[in-house]
Order: structure tokens, then sequence, then C-alpha cells
């Protein structure tokens, strides 16, 4: 049987996913970026394959996505972020419009057309607020673990706002708070809500239609995600495996390639 492998090199991670001649994932990894992209991906690529018991022989193509795609010294060849997070979308909820995807340094939103293909989109990559990056940095300032984030964030009781759309005047907003004596539930669910605001920008720049779906590490947060849901008036899909979309759509479009498929009509 031939495999198919998607490299999705981030500016925080690296994913990897090994899929079957059906699609099915059998195989993926995570790993931190380091101070290296091709020794990361590299990792990612052989955890992987040792995860899903795949050999490398009956790889038939491996295709990388991301910032530093061009990087991956084993790919076969590339298609952007945008191209194979729609793919993986798809694949993953087939009838989706709207993709709401939040990593570590960027935030993007797709419209995807009725077959699956990219109708328009826009992008943030120039500043951390609204970003992974940016619940980073504030859950450092809260000393709170980034993971409890979002739960606690729907524990809030009382509404305070984290106006600052800049991460660094954002630190200082979310001390002052602190320091007046804000609970810190509260504070974390203002910081939820201060990256949905960010993120309900760009939706409203290309145009929200449901159904909305959500990936990207960011989709773990749950207090994030609501605020999405509540801001606007919708309920959002978080995908399964939200941090390897982009990996998988990456692996879907080298088995369509090498088995001379059309994606857009393979898209069921």
């Amino acid at each position: 049987m031939a495999y198919y492998v998607g490299i999705d090199i981030g500016s925080q991670s690296t994913k990897c996913v090994v899929i079957n001649q059906n699609g099915d994932i059998v195989g993926f990894s995570l790993v931190p970026m380091g101070g290296s992209v091709e020794r990361a991906s590299e990792r990612a690529f052989r955890g992987a394959l040792e995860q899903g018991k795949v050999q490398e022989v009956n790889v038939a193509r491996v295709i990388a996505t991301g910032y530093g795609r061009k990087m991956a010294r084993m790919a076969d060849g590339q298609f952007t972020e945008i191209i194979c997070h729609a793919r993986g979308c798809y694949h993953l909820m087939p009838g989706i419009r709207t993709l709401i995807d939040i990593g570590g340094q960027d935030s993007k939103v797709i419209h995807l057309s009725k077959n699956g293909s990219v109708g328009r989109f826009v992008m943030n990559d120039k500043c951390a607020a609204g970003t992974g990056r940016f619940l980073e940095v504030m859950a450092r300032a809260l000393e709170c673990d980034l993971s409890e984030m979002g739960a606690r964030a729907l524990r809030a009781k009382n509404r305070v706002a984290v106006s600052s759309i800049c991460t660094v005047f954002a630190e200082s907003e979310v001390i002052s708070l602190l320091a007046t004596g804000v609970d810190v539930n509260d504070v974390i669910r203002a910081i939820a809500e201060a990256v949905a605001n960010r993120t309900v920008m760009l939706v409203h720049r290309i145009g929200l239609e449901p159904p909305v779906a959500m990936s990207g590490g960011v989709a773990k947060n749950e207090g994030v995600v609501y605020a999405l849901e509540e801001i606007l008036g919708v309920s959002i899909k978080v995908l399964s495996t939200a941090q390897l979309v982009g990996a998988l759509g990456a692996a879907l479009m080298g088995r369509d390639e090498v088995e001379g498929l059309d994606r857009f009509k393979t898209i069921k």
C-alpha cells in the first residue's frame, strides 16, 4: 500500500501527517521548532512514520506547506498553507464554508466554495496580537498554565476589557488589572475576547458564511471559541486534530497528484 506525507512547518512547531490511500491518518507527530527548520522537519517526518509503522520506501509523495516549506529537504513539492488548510478542513468536515485558523504567530480566515476550493481569504502575519503567541505572553504575565486558560475563561463572573491590540501594551494592561484586584479568571476571559475581537475583524473582511469551522492550536482554547461564537452569533465546529489540518491537507494534495485525481471532484 502507498502512503502519503504532509509536513506543515509553522513559526513555532512542525506538524507531520501520514495518510493511506483512503485519506485516513495512520501516523502523525508534532515537534517544537527549536533553532533549525531542517532538524524539526526531519524529526517530525521520522516521528510520524514511526508512529504509523510506515517504511519510508512505501511513501509515494511528501508535500510541505507552511512558512518553512522550502526548507523541508525530503519534500517532493510544496503548496501554500491556504490551499492545504482548505483541503484538510473540507476532508474532515465537508460543507464547511468559513474556516478560522489561529496558529502560533498568524491567523487566517478562508472562505471555501461548495466544492472545497478557496474562494477568498485574509491573513494576519504581521502582528502577534490575536495569535497563540499573544496567549503565551499573557499566560506568563498571569503565571497561568496556557492549557488551563480556556476553561478558566469560561469560569469568569465579571466582564472587564483588554483594549490594547498591541501585545506589549496588552501585557501592561493585564498587569494593571491584576494590581487593582480584578479576578484572574475575569482577566483571562478578557484576553480570550481580545483574541476573538481581533479575529472577527478578519472575518468581516471576507464575509461570514456558515457553517464555520476552526483549526490551529488556539482552537483548543474553549474561551476563545466561545467568545468567537458569541460575537459572530454562530456555532463553530472545532476540527478534530485541529493542529494537523494543514499537514493533512498537504498529504491529501500529494495523494491526489500521484493518483491523478481532481481534488475538487474527489471531495465528498
